[in-house]
């Protein structure tokens, strides 16, 4: 990248992940894939915005805790904004609105390694406003999944139906398929605190 001229584009990476957690390797290949797609455009990468445990259904991209203070403090510095997916950007239509115009105003670019996005036509805002939509179907549709296998797990009795059990229990294979919760008896009882 030091190769490039001084008048080249100047990339701000957008890396956003709802649920952080120690296994997740999704912000390093998030940010791995936009470098590349820096160089591949022949951009300058000035900064990256981390925006990590930040759900794009709640907090729009104006008011996360990095890309929020790029937009609203630092729009000079960057001509664009690269980001993985338009979900990792934005998952709601009014959200991306609201961006294509700040865009606009401000002269500035969006572009996604994952998805087909180019603002510089109608045809590309309609098909970026498309795939926004259908992010947000997906968040909805997820919602629903997440609450119906819940429900179903209340109903069904002595079942871990999925996820880490909490601290104190451990999962035991049924035999049949399926795994009950029980005591961990290395983990049940933590020790006392010596005062």
């Amino acid at each position: 990248m030091s190769l490039l001229p001084a008048t080249a584009p100047r990339s701000l990476l957008s890396i956003r992940l709802s649920i952080l957690s120690e296994e997740t390797t999704s912000p390093v290949r998030q940010e791995l894939d936009l470098v590349r797609m820096a160089v591949e455009r022949g951009c300058r990468v000035i900064g990256i915005a981390r925006d990590l445990g930040v759900s794009a259904t709640k907090v729009p991209p104006w008011k996360r805790p990095q890309l929020g203070d790029w937009i609203s403090n630092r729009a000079p510095e960057f001509d664009e904004i690269l980001f993985w997916k338009l979900d990792r950007f934005v998952r709601r239509i009014s959200d991306l609105h609201l961006m294509i115009e700040w865009c606009k105003e401000f002269q500035k670019t969006l572009a996604a390694t994952n998805d087909p996005i180019d603002l510089s036509t109608e045809f590309g805002q309609f098909m970026v406003t498309i795939i926004a939509g259908m992010a947000r179907i997906e968040a909805a549709n997820t919602g629903v999944r997440v609450e119906s296998l819940w429900k179903f797990s209340r109903t069904v009795e002595k079942r871990w139906i999925i996820g880490k059990p909490v601290y104190g229990y451990r999962t035991k294979d049924e035999g049949d398929g399926t795994k009950s919760l029980v005591i961990n008896p290395e983990k049940a009882r933590a020790p006392m605190a010596m005062s």
